[in-house]
């Protein structure tokens, strides 16, 4: 069944605003002080700083001292980042965070922990009152490809456990040799460009109902930081440093190209995770059946 996600804003692997303009791109970490400052979102045609959230101590768990020294086996991710898009012609952004449910394999050699993982479901929730209907296909859930990067779990000196992935790159719809220096493609014709959902269309679809009604050919590239540390004997929590650039390439009507939507961090919000384990061998029907348990 496809999913149906209320406004005309923001629907990403982390963060981009799939329903706006060519492109558009942001950079948040953590929640903090409104004057902590989001940056300016992309509009079409250009891409867009996002700036970086605020971040404070109510946003960092302390960890619990000498807890969990061994965090091998199969886990449930939560990734919640909280985004902010301005329409145009709205008075007040529109609040809305994206959350992803991964499962996720660790398999750690001392301090170094090598992280694989699935995506399993993707939601995005936004504030009441949105006037366009996002409807994202079950094929591009579908679609979305494994994670693979390296973690380091070490104890400092206080003996709590330290939880962190370094930089690493999340690509929808397209191929990319770097994806560090790398920029999107802007014409579906490129050659690193594919189907990703098996439709026919370049990048990955999605398709708008309401106002604004069609669909959109999209690529993502974006990137992800984690630092946590274990609040108890089987769940890590920390934040999350991310940014993630969008371009949509073609769309049905061609006009829905012209759209242009400011989207940056809230900064107000802590853009966080929660890593809870769970019996080694499960799969993804687990973790969906499960959430509301595991993620209260």
């Amino acid at each position: 069944m496809p999913m149906h996600l209320s406004s005309l804003s923001c629907l990403l692997l982390a963060s981009a605003c799939f329903a706006c303009g060519s492109s558009s791109s942001s950079d948040g970490a953590t929640g903090g002080s409104a004057g902590a400052g989001g940056g300016s979102g992309g509009t079409a045609g250009g891409g867009g700083t996002g700036g970086t959230s605020g971040g404070g101590s109510d946003c960092q768990p302390a960890g619990v001292p000498d807890t969990l020294p061994d965090v091998g086996g199969t886990w449930a991710l939560r990734r919640v980042t909280p985004r902010l898009a301005q329409p145009p012609g709205f008075a007040e952004p529109v609040e809305s965070e994206i959350i992803s449910l991964i499962l996720v394999e660790h398999t750690q050699t001392g301090t170094n922990v090598d992280v694989t993982g699935d995506f399993c479901f993707r939601e995005n929730k936004e504030a009441p009152g949105a006037i366009v209907d996002v409807i994202v296909p079950s094929a591009y859930f579908g679609a979305l490809g494994d994670i693979n990067m390296p973690a380091a779990y070490t104890q400092d000196p206080d003996g709590v456990f330290r939880y962190s992935i370094p930089r690493y790159y999340e690509t929808e719809g397209v191929n990319l040799a770097d994806p560090e220096n790398d920029t999107l493609p802007t014409e579906p014709t490129d050659p690193r460009i594919f189907d990703m959902d098996g439709d026919g269309k370049p990048g990955g679809t999605i398709r708008l109902a309401g106002i604004a009604s069609g669909e959109i050919h999209s690529l993502v590239l974006g990137w992800f930081e984690f630092e946590g540390a274990p609040v108890a004997s089987d769940r890590i929590e920390g934040l999350i440093r991310f940014d993630a650039t969008q371009s949509s390439v073609s769309a049905e009507p061609p006009n829905l190209l012209d759209l242009t939507v400011s989207d940056f961090p809230n900064p107000m919000r802590c853009a966080s995770f929660s890593l809870v384990k769970i019996p080694d061998g499960s799969g993804c029907d687990f973790v969906v059946d499960n959430a509301d348990t595991l993620f209260p």
